[in-house]
């Protein structure tokens, strides 16, 4: 990870390998087929307003399922904050290394939120319970699942680089689900889930205590575990059922047409029997 760690951009070009990155990605899932994207169009990348950056260090701001005015998504990331001490400005970009941003790009916006924003607004015949529906496993679930996915399909052609930094983000999400139980539940002190997630997680120093201190007010940010796995149960389950018929593509734009409903009933409009886990 320190070899991993070492390959980033600098504070000033953050923002635009993210830009460029994104880019890369739209041209991938359109060669692989991995989605059938309802647009081409793309979030502006931004700077994490100042006053998100305690808890936030990469984030998807779509409009409102409703809104008809305003059509720009942002696609915020914290930069470095320039009046900490070297040391911290320097672990927060060894954070942002090459393969962690691209990770963080398919999570937030292709094909993960930005893609789930695409859907619903390409959508304007959904019954308004299925516009406002935002279940944390389908929408979190959906966007982790993307990481794994993408590289499954071929993204990076198989750099362990970016193998190992999708596992130790799977890895974060783990420890997200034990943080927000033990906190919750009076087992695990805001420092103990700081230890667990720099040691355990393997979390840099830079990083830990905003993951830990996230907990305390989202509780289900355990669903990006949970929901992972029922995505993945809910395809294996799908090509079971369909055998040298299931197509992958046709998985996921039934998947995203469907909207951000409880994945349990996602499975049932498939018609795909079993339970979610």
């Amino acid at each position: 990870m320190s070899e991993v760690q070492a390959d980033h951009p600098d504070a000033a070009h953050l923002i635009s390998t993210a830009r460029d990155g994104l880019a890369n990605l739209r041209t991938f899932i359109g060669q692989h087929r991995i989605v059938d994207l309802p647009s081409q169009v793309l979030p502006t990348v931004a700077e994490t307003p100042a006053f998100a950056r305690a808890v936030i260090f990469g984030q998807l701001d779509p409009p409102g399922a409703l809104e008809t005015h305003a059509t720009k998504a942002y696609y915020y990331i914290t930069p470095p904050d320039p009046k900490s001490s070297p040391e911290k400005q320097a672990g927060l970009l060894a954070y942002w290394n090459r393969p962690m941003l691209q990770n963080l790009t398919v999570h937030e916006a292709l094909p993960g939120h930005f893609t789930q924003y695409l859907f619903q607004h390409a959508n304007p015949g959904w019954s308004l319970a299925r516009k406002l529906a935002g279940s944390y496993t389908t929408t979190e679930g959906w966007a982790h699942y993307s990481e794994q996915m993408m590289l499954e399909q071929g993204l990076s052609k198989g750099d362990p680089r970016y193998h190992l930094t999708q596992l130790q983000d799977a890895l974060l999400r783990d420890c997200r689900l034990i943080a927000s139980i033990k906190m919750h539940t009076g087992v695990m002190t805001l420092l103990q889930a700081t230890d667990m997630m720099q040691k355990q997680c393997f979390q840099s120093a830079a990083v830990a205590p905003g993951e830990a201190k996230r907990g305390t007010n989202d509780p289900g940010y355990y669903s990006y575990t949970l929901g992972k796995l029922e995505i993945l149960k809910l395809r294996a389950d799908a090509q079971k059922k369909e055998g040298a018929a299931f197509n992958l593509t046709k998985f996921h734009d039934q998947f995203m047409n469907s909207g951000l409903v409880p994945v349990s009933v996602i499975r049932r409009e498939m018609g795909v029997e079993g339970s979610a886990l």
